[in-house]
Formats: C-alpha cells, sequence, structure tokens
C-alpha cells in the first residue's frame, strides 16, 4: 500500500483558528487555495507562514485548549512569573492574574505539597521533571503539575518552567475503577465466591486472591488443571474430570457440586460454574467461579434431618395433627387423625375444616373461639369440639392450635385433635350414678 502525505501550510499572521481548518480543507480537496499557499510555502510572496510567531502562538494556544492543559514559568533572578494564557483559561484565571492568584485556588490541604514541590525542584537535575497533583478550593478537580528547573554554568537555578494539565476525569475513572475493584473483592468475600480462568491448551490456570484463600493455596502460587483436579476429593474426582473436559471439548457450560479436601486437611464443599470465554470462535479459554458453600449445605441438613425428626414425631404420636391453610383447609394430617376420623388421607386433604364438625356442635369454623371471634397467632386452645366421623358418629376432642410459617413465608395452622370422648363418656357415668338409683334408674335428691 503506497504512502500517502498530506501538506498544509499554517495561516496567516493574524488568521482565525478557522483558517487553519480552512487551509487544511484546502490541502485535502486541491482548491485554490491551497495552491496558493504552496506558492506561499514556496517562497513566492513572502516568508513561509509558520515562521511568524504569532501563529505559533495561537497554535499553541489552541493545542493547550484541547489537550487541557497549560504553561508556565518562573525567573529567579527578576523574579518574574510567567503564566500562559491556556493555563489562565484552564484555571479560570484573569489576564492580570499574579502567581498568589493561582496558588489561591488550590485546595488548603496541598499547600503543604507545595512547599514539598519546590524542595524537590531546588534538589533535582536539570534535565529531571517533578511531577506533583493537586485540586481545586472545591476538591472536585485534580491537576497535574509537572516543573524542570534550567541551571546556569555554575550550576545555580536560573529559572524553572513546567506545566499543568487538568486530569480530573482520568482520576474520577481512575477512582470508580479502584471502588469497582474493591466492591468486587468485597463482595467475592462477603459470598466466599472466587474467580477462575483455565486455558484448556496449556492447563494453566489464574485465580483471583479469594480463590487461592478459599482453596487454602498460597496466593500468587502457579497453578494448572492438574492442581485444581487434586484438591477434588478423589471420591468425586472423576466426574468432576469428565463435565470440566465437556466443557473444554464442546463448549458445554458446567454447574456442579463436589467436595474438596485443602491442603490443611479440611473438607469444605465447592458449588462451581463454568464456561468459554469465546464459545464461537473456539477459544481455549475457560471462566467461571467456585464458591464455598458447605455451611450452607450444613445448614440445610441440619434442617433436612430435624424436618424429618418432626415428621417422623408426627406420624408416629396417638394424638390426631392437621396442617390447614389460612382458609382452613386440610392441607395434610398425620395417620391417627385419619383413624379417629375413619377417612383416608387423600380424602382428607382439601377439606374444608368445616365439613369435621357435627351437627350437634356449635358449629362455624374449626378454630374460632366460643363466642365466634378468630383466635391469636400464637400457640392458643380452641377448646371441646364435636367432630364427626365417615360413619356419622360424634367424636369429642379437644383442640390446641399455633400457627405455623412455611420457608416462602405462607402462614399455616398446625392444629392438635386430643380425642376426649372416652373421658367424657366416663364422666357422663359417673354424673348419672351420682344422680340416680341403682336398683330403679330413678333420679335421686342428687340430681333435684
Amino acid at each position: 500500500m503506497a504512502d500517502h502525505v498530506v501538506r498544509a501550510e499554517l495561516p496567516p499572521s493574524g488568521a482565525r483558528s478557522g483558517d487553519l481548518g480552512m487551509a487544511v480543507d484546502g490541502a485535502l480537496t486541491g482548491s485554490d487555495s491551497f495552491a496558493e499557499s504552496q506558492s506561499l510555502a514556496a517562497g513566492k510572496n513572502g516568508p513561509a507562514p509558520w515562521d511568524d510567531p504569532a501563529v505559533e502562538r495561537a497554535l499553541l494556544l489552541d493545542a493547550q485548549r484541547m489537550a487541557r492543559v497549560g504553561s508556565w514559568s518562573s525567573d529567579i533572578r527578576s523574579g518574574q512569573v510567567y503564566l500562559s494564557e491556556g493555563l489562565r483559561q484552564l484555571m479560570g484565571l484573569s489576564d492580570g492574574c499574579t502567581a498568589t492568584d493561582a496558588l489561591d485556588l488550590i485546595h488548603p490541604n496541598d499547600l503543604p505539597v507545595i512547599d514539598q514541590f519546590r524542595d524537590r525542584l531546588r534538589s533535582a537535575q536539570a534535565s529531571e521533571t517533578v511531577e506533583l497533583e493537586v485540586h481545586d478550593g472545591t476538591g472536585t478537580r485534580t491537576f497535574l503539575v509537572r516543573g524542570r528547573t534550567e541551571r546556569d554554568a555554575d550550576g545555580a537555578i536560573v529559572r524553572v518552567h513546567g506545566t499543568v494539565a487538568d486530569v480530573s476525569p482520568y482520576r474520577a475513572a481512575e477512582q470508580q475503577a479502584s471502588q469497582d475493584r474493591r466492591l468486587f473483592g468485597d463482595a467475592q468475600r462477603v459470598a466466599r465466591l472466587g474467580t477462575w480462568e483455565w486455558n484448556a491448551a496449556t492447563g494453566e490456570c489464574i485465580w483471583s486472591t479469594m480463590l487461592y484463600e478459599l482453596l487454602g493455596v498460597e496466593p500468587g502460587t502457579p497453578v494448572t488443571y492438574a492442581d485444581y483436579l487434586a484438591l477434588v476429593h478423589p471420591e468425586d474426582r472423576g466426574w468432576v474430570h469428565q463435565r470440566f473436559q465437556e466443557l473444554a471439548t464442546d463448549g458445554r457450560a458446567v454447574e456442579v457440586e463436589f467436595r474438596v479436601v485443602r491442603p490443611d486437611g479440611a473438607r469444605r464443599v465447592f458449588r462451581c460454574r463454568g464456561e468459554a470465554l469465546g464459545p464461537d470462535n473456539g477459544s481455549p479459554i475457560m471462566i467461571g467461579t467456585a464458591q464455598d458453600v458447605t455451611e450452607q449445605r450444613s445448614t440445610e441438613t441440619r434442617m433436612m434431618r430435624s424436618s424429618q425428626r418432626f415428621t417422623d414425631l408426627v406420624a408416629i404420636t396417638p394424638v390426631g395433627i392437621a396442617l390447614l391453610d389460612e382458609s382452613e383447609r386440610v392441607v395434610d394430617a398425620n395417620e391417627s387423625l385419619c383413624q379417629l376420623l375413619g377417612v383416608d388421607l387423600e380424602r382428607l386433604r382439601g377439606m374444608p375444616a368445616a365439613q369435621l364438625v357435627h351437627a350437634s356442635d356449635r358449629g362455624g369454623r374449626l378454630l374460632a373461639s366460643s363466642n365466634g371471634g378468630r383466635h391469636g397467632t400464637g400457640p392458643f386452645r380452641v377448646g371441646q369440639r364435636v367432630l364427626v366421623t365417615a360413619s356419622g358418629k360424634p367424636v369429642y376432642c379437644e383442640l390446641s392450635a399455633t400457627v405455623s410459617i412455611a420457608d416462602d413465608g405462607e402462614r399455616f395452622w398446625l392444629v392438635v385433635f386430643s380425642d376426649v370422648t372416652d373421658r367424657r363418656k366416663a364422666a357422663e357415668r359417673l354424673h348419672y350414678q351420682a344422680t340416680h338409683d341403682e336398683l330403679t334408674g330413678l333420679p335421686g335428691r342428687a340430681a333435684v
């Protein structure tokens, strides 16, 4: 490919910045103005424009404005300080400002740094550049100040010059990136989650600092896929390796949970997710996460065992137990309640609890209080209710209930049915004997 060179002349002295653009446009389009400029460059109509100091100054000012930078210099012997027009515009200073005016714009907390900057300039070599960063009075803008000294033959400083650049956008981006990294690291630490990268072609792995910590490996230690696989529990290693090979060969995303034996002998449970970085371009790079879920699985196991113990207890208890939803429909019941009512569980499920009440009872909702109101949410006694069996026979029960809340927040009533039919019959029999004559069966004086 041939090289293309574009030449454009500088505008004449005193030309506006737009004239420079017209000159460049002419160079690109081949207009007559460009031809005229070529003749100027050849010296036919006078000296070349770029030899004009005024033009050079205008271009320098434009360059400083675009780069958000300004220049300064200080003559040590005369004490004169020069602030470029670009610097004054950058900092919002007037044409007649002094160095003191510029320093007044600096945040008070940065003033001690200015003194250190001066000391460093005094001890710096002639070609050495000294840098510092300062903020404006509001603390929202950041300026990068660079300085360099000029010395005479005896080594004495005769002049100091430098630049000031507004680096606020860059520092804001760096601060945001730093904050994002910190938040990401904090999130990994809280979630006990690390990230990894695996080159399936070379076997080399890159782990996040958190993953090193979770797996008990010294941070920074070079690791490979083989090192990772060696940490997997021997009983899980085979199928885990198979799944990751499927990821590497087919690009099929993987999500596995397995046991890990750390170098210190501790056993942990990890949940690992992975996928190909570029599944469509054949990239050998695989990326993913690894989360230590040991505590969660331990808690779940304890809850499952506790739930199973409760289920076993409900199943073998001699009293009837039912779980009702908030509308008082039967959700579940134990075998004792099914036997008490003579109804199988499948038929009992979904049945309104009101249908369990005998016609001789006070009626209404099963869990209604004696005055018809609703009991509270804590454990409470409903009192004695007369239930009905499948054959229509009345059964006297003492009811106690409490609220049970499921994992999804749904509320249920846990109701205990204690059969007091025999006790009630015995009490009625004793009352009859106490109030009736044993031989005639007629009411005695106690009954009058």
